[in-house]
């Protein structure tokens, strides 16, 4: 069910990051998160309906557990959360030669 309504993420944001710099991408993944938010509140709660049938059991608490262990929700609400207390420091930085350096020494280096 959630293949009949696909975000093509990963090109919209590479489009918007190349065309509009880093405002159009900003603006971009503001979208995405809402897109993937709106998404996953409306189909997922078809889905666990449609998926229990004839099961027992509180329906409410099936789609709460499966919103709740919901990755992109997880992260698109952490993000949120981090947005609105002020907190922009997550941890990596961009040095001169273009690798993300982490500030730990446990974090590898990725291009």
């Amino acid at each position: 069910m959630k293949g009949a309504a696909p975000h093509k993420v990963f090109i919209t944001l590479f489009i918007a990051d190349r065309v509009f710099s880093s405002a159009g991408l900003s603006l971009s993944t503001l979208a995405t998160a809402i897109l993937i938010s709106i998404t996953n509140l409306v189909i997922v709660p078809l889905m666990v309906f449609l998926d229990r049938g004839e099961q027992q059991g509180s329906i409410m608490r099936a789609v709460l557990y499966d919103l709740a262990h919901n990755p992109l929700l997880l992260s698109i609400g952490k993000g949120t959360a981090m947005n609105f207390t002020g907190r922009r420091d997550l941890g990596a930085t961009q040095n001169n030669s273009g690798y993300r350096e982490c500030s730990n020494s446990h974090c590898p280096n990725v291009r």
